[in-house]
């Protein structure tokens, strides 16, 4: 798979061409300037290194802690917002490593612009790899400055001035009025001059530039190194950078080039939405288990229940089908349900303790458990009261002191 470097020639954006560089092998070769369409022809589906105008960008510093540098790029944004022409939420900033007066800097740019970008590629077929501004492709300066100065086909002079790693600044003015600018700002914060500045010449009749910057230079006490740019070889300088990696590079801080269709307070509402079907999802499924849960236990109780009632059934299979089975054999031997209600009827407020409820042949058989066999004769007189046959079958004083009495009840007559 091909991979390009591509240098936006001006602000108005790739359709109106870039320098482009060729990675093959190992080695990197110019192309020339070309449109998108003409690249997109000769290198389909390639990976692209894309190197925009340094003059839409922002360069600045900030005094951040460790816990700051690692926010967000919106979060960096607001502490710039004074600084950038752009509303803070479509800033994309990086931020690189701190000086040794501990002032990050830090590098903005416009999403849209970057959105715009990373289109086109997409729409061309190329997967976009890094996204630097074009300072970052002159050499960095060791003990000073890097200027490099270019005339546009409108006359107008494009001045680039690299100060650091990250810093720098590129203004399409007079370079005397950028470095004038540069200076003050250095001396401002309290670390001098320049010792040198390095000055790359982009044309041949750029002679009188060059005269113009030596003077500036020569002013204020700083060696001006002129250099002729047809010298500083910028095929071996983009196979020296981690381009992927660099820390200008915009494609950071979960930069994805995707911009949300809605806008800032739907998105803030979608996400509380969001938020709130969770929640009621967890709600939902904590009573589903829960119920589910409380189902279990009943059947558990149930199953007991019927166990307890038909000791002789040793297997329950489905205990619906067999309590109707149940049900219906004693329904067919005679008015069972009648007479347990009487039962029931005689024992509110007994204050007796059922144990066991057995009923066979038309007959109840009832265990209770009493403080006194007379609370049991006082029973037999209200069930024969409700008119049921009534008889005391035995009753033995047991462990607590209490009297376990079994009577046999049926109804009158049966």
């Amino acid at each position: 798979m091909d991979t390009l470097y591509l240098q936006l020639d001006d602000l108005a954006g790739p359709d109106d061409g870039a320098q482009a560089w060729r990675l093959e092998e190992g080695k990197v070769s110019p192309l020339g300037r070309h449109t998108f369409a003409t690249l997109t022809e000769k290198y389909p589906a390639a990976d692209v290194s894309v190197f925009i105008p340094s003059a839409r960008c922002l360069f600045t510093h900030a005094t951040l802690s460790a816990k700051q540098r690692r926010l967000a790029s919106e979060a960096l944004a607001w502490l710039i917002e004074e600084q950038a022409a752009e509303d803070v939420e479509n800033l994309q900033v990086v931020a690189g490593e701190a000086d040794a007066q501990g002032n990050t800097p830090l590098i903005a740019v416009a999403k849209d612009y970057l959105d715009t970008l990373m289109r086109q590629c997409r729409e061309a077929g190329w997967r976009m790899q890094a996204l630097l501004p074009d300072l970052m492709l002159l050499p960095v300066p060791a003990d000073g400055w890097v200027l490099s100065c270019a005339v546009n086909p409108d006359g107008m002079t494009t001045s680039t001035l690299r100060t650091g790693m990250l810093a720098g600044a590129s203004l399409e003015a007079a370079p005397e009025l950028l470095l004038a600018a540069a200076l003050k700002e250095q001396m401002d914060e309290g670390r001098g001059a320049p010792s040198q500045l390095q000055l790359l010449i982009m044309a041949d009749d750029d002679v009188s530039i060059a005269t113009t910057v030596s003077s500036w230079c020569s002013a204020h006490d700083i060696i001006c190194v002129p250099v002729d740019a047809a010298e500083q070889d910028i095929s071996a300088r983009l196979t020296q950078e981690n381009w992927l990696r660099h820390p200008a590079s915009f494609l950071q801080n979960d930069f994805s080039g995707e911009r949300s269709l809605l806008p800032r307070p739907l998105r803030i509402a979608a996400m509380f939405l969001l938020l709130a079907f969770s929640v009621q999802l967890v709600s939902e499924w904590s009573r589903y288990f829960y119920f589910r849960h409380q189902s279990l236990k009943a059947r558990e109780v149930a199953t007991a229940t019927y166990r307890q009632l038909f000791p002789e059934e040793r297997r329950i299979t489905d205990l619906r089908r067999q309590m109707n089975a149940h049900l219906g054999s004693a329904s067919a031997t005679g008015n069972s349900l009648p007479v347990l209600t009487r039962i029931a009827e005689a024992m509110q407020g007994s204050g007796l303790n059922t144990q066991r409820v057995d009923f066979a042949a038309g007959t109840f058989t009832l265990d209770v458990e009493a403080r006194g066999i007379t609370e049991i004769d006082a029973l037999k007189s209200r069930l024969e009261g409700q008119g049921l046959s009534t008889e005391i079958v035995s009753a033995n004083a047991v462990s607590n002191g209490a009297i376990r009495g079994r009577l046999r009840v049926q109804e009158n007559g049966a």
